[in-house]
């Protein structure tokens, strides 16, 4: 967002931070700093969660469950990203950015074989994650990979590059 200047960041430095920091500046003054990386070492930082538009503190049953998820993507060898954030009305300090971060979420880069991929999705849908495809193939391709993956129910639940850019 244009709105929005870049002010610091730090690129990971293993092992005592394993992902990125990047803080950004808001017009009012405020900052919002985003972290991204090892997904283990991302929920260490992480006290809140963000789901569905809520934050709460993280309980024992979420991390756990996260915890196994994340053993579960590394055993499949998924490359996973662990995304976190919080809003500072200061600029904050390193020590500052350790801590209080709200967990949003993975991100997973893979390409398993088909049937492996549905059973997954269907793991993770049950378990209650939202799930995203993103592909470079045509609008109805994509269409027709997701419904089968029981992603979508519609054509219309399918945004393309071109959507996206207007």
């Amino acid at each position: 967002d244009s709105t929005l200047s870049k002010v610091d960041e730090l690129p990971p430095a293993a092992p005592e931070r394993p992902y990125q920091t990047l803080v950004l500046a808001t017009p009012q003054g405020k900052f919002l700093q985003l972290i991204r990386g090892e997904p283990e070492a991302i929920l260490k930082v992480c006290q809140r969660i963000q789901l569905h538009g809520t934050i709460s503190e993280m309980n024992f049953d979420q991390r756990q469950l996260m915890e196994r998820v994340i053993q579960y993507l590394s055993d499949q060898k998924v490359h996973a990203l662990g995304v976190a954030y919080q809003n500072l009305l200061a600029h904050p300090s390193e020590e500052e950015m350790r801590r209080n971060l709200i967990f949003l979420g993975l991100v997973t880069f893979t390409q398993l074989p088909y049937q492996d991929s549905k059973e997954v999705i269907e793991s993770c849908l049950d378990a209650g994650l939202k799930i995203i495809m993103i592909t470079e193939r045509d609008r109805d391709t994509a269409s027709d990979i997701a419904r089968e993956l029981g992603l979508v129910q519609d054509k219309n639940a399918v945004v393309t590059k071109e959507d996206l850019d207007g």
